[in-house]
């Protein structure tokens, strides 16, 4: 009777073993490989089979399973992704692969990551994984319409004319961009496509009327070293214009066209903006107006030729120029043509 139940079990366990033995030949046949079975390590835990991530060929981080590997390389590469530009690559400098860890039942339990440690550890650690990334950002720069001036004979001095309204460019730039962990290493512009041409707005400034030489007695100097005179005494757009304008750039010096002492230095309050005037002993007083900024201050005593403000365009000014006066009396009551006296 006990003979029987022996061989009972005899067959029990041939059985087990052929079905076991078949179920793994089914299984290479199917998947072209071994079956990934839990694996029994040293201390009895059972666990899926872990996977690990190697850099330049040493183990750098051990996983429960081959797709928390797979995240946890893609989690790195998207650190460094730009939500402006298009990406072109993700690539690592390093050699980074994964594979199924080479462990067998009854090894020591490994020291497995979840996907979040393991990130941390491969760009945080004593040698973080570098990612070369390239990038495709496309961008429209802007070309600011220019202006051009143009003295022309056919029109009254001091006024002017736009003769062509211009407009701004666009252009259309693509830049390939690569980038060393998320810093630029290098720019190329691989294609440029003009939008819309910018073309420049051209004024025509009148000059016709305006003496441009010094012809006066000279018991005055001139207030600017360059005397381009762009708009003269007398009548003007039906008013009178009580001085002379003198076109020159920002910035430009201006002299004291008579030693005197400094009445007024500073905004005026009127379409003159900031504005110096200057008393002199023969009872002339110069008034020099549209500065930009005085280097004088009112009861100053200054001298022939001492620059005393710089030309702009402030008060009633569209363009930088020297608005100059020389008015004969105390009460500044007549006004008189500065050319006959430069």
């Amino acid at each position: 009777m006990n003979l029987i139940k022996v061989n009972h079990k005899k067959r029990i366990v041939v059985a087990t073993l052929i079905v076991f033995v078949f179920s793994i030949a089914l299984g290479w046949l199917i998947t072209g490989g071994p079956i990934d079975r839990p694996l029994v390590t040293a201390t009895g835990q059972v666990m899926q089979h872990p996977w690990v991530i190697k850099v330049e060929g040493k183990k750098a981080a051990i996983l429960s399973g081959e797709e928390a590997a797979r995240l946890a390389i893609e989690g790195i590469k998207k650190q460094y992704v730009s939500e402006e530009n298009k990406i072109l690559f993700l690539k690592f400098k390093e050699e980074v692969k994964i594979e199924r860890l080479d462990a067998d039942n009854g090894c020591n339990t490994p020291e497995l990551l979840n996907i979040d440690e393991a990130i941390v550890k491969l760009t945080e650690g004593k040698d973080p994984l570098t990612v070369i990334s390239g990038e495709l950002c496309e961008d429209i720069k802007i070309t600011k319409c220019k202006t051009i001036r143009k003295n022309v004979t056919s029109l009254e001095a001091g006024t002017e004319k736009i003769k062509k309204n211009g407009c701004s460019g666009k252009t259309e730039i693509k830049t390939k961009i690569i980038k060393e962990n998320g810093k630029v290493l290098s720019k190329e512009i691989i294609e440029k496509n003009v939008l819309t041409k910018a073309s420049s707005k051209v004024i025509l400034v009148g000059t016709a009327g305006a003496d441009l030489k010094n012809t006066g007695s000279g018991e005055f100097g001139k207030p600017l070293s360059s005397m381009n005179v762009i708009s003269g005494f007398g009548p003007r757009g039906g008013a009178f214009h009580d001085g002379i304008d003198i076109g020159a750039g920002y910035g430009a010096a201006i002299y004291a066209s008579q030693s005197g002492y400094v009445l007024q230095a500073g905004e005026s309050g009127y379409g003159w903006g900031i504005i110096v005037k200057v008393r002199h002993r023969n009872g002339m007083t110069t008034v020099y107006a549209h500065c930009q900024s005085v280097n004088v201050k009112a009861g100053q005593s200054v001298k022939r030729g001492q620059k005393i403000a710089e030309v702009g365009s402030s008060g009633n000014a569209s363009t930088p120029h020297l608005h100059f006066e020389i008015w004969r009396g105390s009460s500044l009551s007549t006004a008189v043509d500065p050319m006959k006296y430069l």
